[in-house]
């Protein structure tokens, strides 16, 4: 299946083949801030699944809790559309929230869900992993 995420204004897209290696919502305070919200949501692709980019993209570098990330947003409307983690070449994580004509499944695992909002609500069927495992997963030598 091909799908494609856009931006709110239509002027940038990625469109990926297949499903995601990984469909997850995180709690780090990185992806609430990159997101606006309680939790991001990530559907990890491998690079080879991407068939293309288009549209006016800006990059922001951060640091968070996967290391060194480029953040590739909408010149335009300012929509993050996905981010490429230094730390893990090959992978290409898009923003869930912006596959809406071609939806994801549901996210199956609940990242950093120790800094989970407490009024937040998840089902029980998530795997749920911690901050700290999140820290533990990352390479050697990293920030």
């Amino acid at each position: 299946m091909i799908r494609t995420a856009t931006c709110r204004c239509g002027g940038c897209a990625i469109e990926v083949e297949g499903e995601p290696t990984v469909n997850l919502i995180c709690h780090c305070a990185s992806c609430r801030r990159r997101t606006g919200g309680p939790c991001g949501w990530t559907a990890t692709f491998r690079e080879d699944q991407v068939l293309g980019r288009r549209g006016d993209f800006r990059v922001y570098n951060s640091d968070g809790t996967a290391g060194r990330v480029a953040n590739s947003f909408c010149s335009t409307c300012g929509t993050t559309l996905f981010f490429t983690p230094a730390e893990f070449p090959g992978l290409v994580g898009c923003a869930g929230g912006c596959f809406v004509d071609d939806p994801l499944g549901e996210p199956t695992i609940s990242a950093s869900d120790d800094l989970r909002r407490a009024w937040l609500r998840l089902p029980d069927t998530l795997q749920v992993g911690t901050s700290a495992m999140a820290e533990e997963t990352r390479p050697r030598g990293s920030g």
